[in-house]
């Protein structure tokens, strides 16, 4: 029998800290991409319409996926005999920490892109008098790995994401105010998808050094 350390197959270079990241907003007129990265520089490619929302805060970007069951019991076991999946979730939580951004105050007040502010630093004035629902947008998150010649690129494409949630806003001495959100992730009933995930990146050309190389 091997020694275990024999069977493990492991690769230091395919873990992954994701330091750099921008998560970008678009209407859900927008039309889908058919391609996400440059074909010569293996870079993410966003488009000029997207809006970049800003510094996201230390808790990083979490992408909750919720995978529901019902289990198929007999009489005669206790254990069930099957599952079977009834629904998967899936959600992007992220706060933001420029919290007078006005793209983020239209955002949280429900407006779509087109009526977005033209700069994120403009002056603002929302309220909710005319509130009615949060309104569906295409998503982006991109993430870097590493430095720029080897870096390792991540898209994750929502094709149809809305607001669910909003985080509580504080205003402390001790504190900054974050503007934070959960953004479902839906079926596009057009393209039949929720989610795109992908990994490119000019590190996928860097050979690993060989050990036994003097």
């Amino acid at each position: 029998m091997p020694d275990v350390r024999e069977l493990m197959d492991t690769n230091s270079r395919l873990v992954r800290k994701w330091g750099r990241k921008l998560v970008a907003l678009q209407d859900y007129s927008a039309p889908v991409p058919t391609s996400y990265f440059d074909t010569t520089t293996r870079t993410p490619v966003l488009p000029a319409d997207a809006k970049v929302l800003g510094y996201i805060t230390t808790d990083g970007v979490v992408l909750p996926s919720s995978v529901s069951t019902e289990p198929t019991n007999m009489d005669q076991d206790l254990d069930p005999v099957r599952t079977d999946i009834t629904g998967i979730e899936k959600s992007v939580n992220v706060s933001f920490g420029e919290s007078s951004s006005s793209w983020l105050h239209a955002l949280r007040h429900g407006k779509p892109c087109s009526e977005w502010p033209a700069t994120k630093n403009a002056p603002w004035v929302f309220d909710d008098g005319d509130f009615v629902d949060f309104p569906y947008y295409r998503l982006w998150l991109i993430s870097a790995d590493g430095p720029e010649e080897s870096a390792f690129y991540r898209v994750e494409y929502g094709y149809r994401a809305k607001v669910t949630a909003t985080n509580d806003r504080t205003h402390a001495r001790n504190a900054n105010e974050a503007i934070g959100f959960t953004f479902g992730l839906f079926k596009d009933p057009v393209v039949g998808k929720a989610l795109a995930t992908m990994e490119n990146g000019p590190g996928f050309d860097v050979e690993p050094e060989d050990p036994e190389e003097p």
